[in-house]
This record gives C-alpha cells, sequence and structure tokens, in this order.
C-alpha cells in the first residue's frame, strides 16, 4: 500500500493550463464575490495554484486556501 510520500503528483500540466485561463478564472472570482456580498472570508478547496485565492484575497477577503 502507497503512503502519502509516495505518490507522486502528475496533474501539474492541467494546473498550470487553468491558470492561464484569465477570462474564466475573473467570471469564477466575481461571481464568487456576487453569491456572497459583504463576505469577509473564503475557502478555497482544491485551491490548485492558489490563483483564485490570490484573486480573492486582493480584493480584501481572509482566504483559507487547501489542496
Amino acid at each position: 500500500m502507497k503512503g502519502v510520500s509516495d505518490v507522486q503528483y502528475e496533474g501539474i500540466d492541467n494546473l498550470e493550463a487553468v491558470a492561464g485561463a484569465d477570462r474564466y478564472n475573473r467570471f469564477l472570482v466575481e461571481t464568487a464575490l456576487r453569491a456572497r456580498p459583504g463576505a469577509v472570508s473564503l475557502l478555497d478547496f482544491g485551491a490548485g495554484l492558489g490563483i483564485l485565492s490570490a484573486s480573492w484575497a486582493a480584493s480584501g477577503l481572509e482566504v483559507c486556501s487547501v489542496e
């Protein structure tokens, strides 16, 4: 049975491709902000490279990123 340290992550190409999808990422950020006006914090579960987390933090939210 493999332990966590024995598993290599192979999805970096996918994460990098999504990181470059500027319009899509902007849409996700703006949709989340509109959904919860007045929110002060956000949990970014499955944060990947943190592209969305960085945008939400720049908008003033306290962000907790989990990958």
